[in-house]
């Protein structure tokens, strides 16, 4: 189930936006320039990090979508985005600090040129990816290193013309599926299978060591120029909440 709104955020709002038993993606441009007010929602950490990169054009990036993060978590716990206290696990994936006893809040940032993308649930661990569609010199041997013989024999099939996309398409799923299990690029990638089929939803048959009955894979509408996925831990169907994220500070 998809639903698709556009929301303005102010600063502080008590009633979480998030609704119950739904996972919530935002879409976020990142083609501006953040206001003094809102780069004053960042901590002196996120503000020491991008005073470090080098390009102002991906600094600007980087601070529009931990902006948008912190406002959006805000939002769903009905407090301010200076509150927001970020921890790590174990795994070192990002997690919230200083929750209500009982609830837990999964999170996840994915960004590529312009376009963020925010997963927020309380279903579950929670992953989500999102690249630019462009090809590159070392395609095929970036392809025979990290999909498994079923997906480079799926995607070498489909033709020269659905080659890209199909690349993509796989790509932006492991990449969800490590992100929301935190085992990041260390996970072994060709132990990962996934189907992914013309106009059908992708199938998870292989999760490393992972009982696939656990997780939920999708794919994530997006702008014609990118591809992108979520994966959630859980059992049952999830319903996706697609909105469009406008920061009023």
């Amino acid at each position: 189930m998809l639903q698709t709104e556009t929301i303005q955020l102010e600063r502080r709002c008590d009633t979480p936006v998030l609704m119950a038993n739904t996972t919530s993606i935002w879409t976020i441009d990142l083609a501006r320039t953040p206001g003094s007010g809102e780069l004053a929602i960042l901590s002196e950490t996120e503000r020491r990090r991008a005073a470090r990169m080098r390009n102002a054009r991906n600094c600007s990036r980087w601070q529009c979508a931990h902006i948008a993060l912190r406002m959006l978590l805000a939002q769903h716990l009905g407090t301010t985005p200076e509150c927001i206290e970020f921890g790590v696990e174990a795994n070192k994936k990002p997690t919230l600090r200083g929750e209500p006893e009982g609830r837990r809040t999964h999170f996840n940032l994915t960004h590529s040129g312009d376009l963020a993308l925010i997963a927020i649930t309380e279903i579950g661990p929670v992953g989500i990816d999102v690249e630019f569609l462009r090809p590159f010199k070392d395609m095929a041997r970036v392809a025979s290193n990290v999909f498994s013989k079923v997906e480079l024999d799926e995607l070498t099939t489909t033709g020269a013309e659905h080659y890209l996309d199909g690349f993509y398409r796989r790509w932006t799923s492991k990449e969800a599926l490590i992100k929301a299990s935190g085992e990041g690029l260390a996970a072994d990638l060709q132990a990962i299978d996934v189907r992914l089929r013309p106009d059908e939803a992708p199938t998870i048959l292989q999760f490393g060591t992972h009982d696939i009955a656990e997780w939920q894979l999708l794919a994530v509408p997006v702008q014609p120029a990118f591809r992108a996925a979520i994966a959630v831990r859980t059992r049952t169907e999830i319903a996706l909440e697609h909105r469009s994220f406008d920061a009023e500070c």
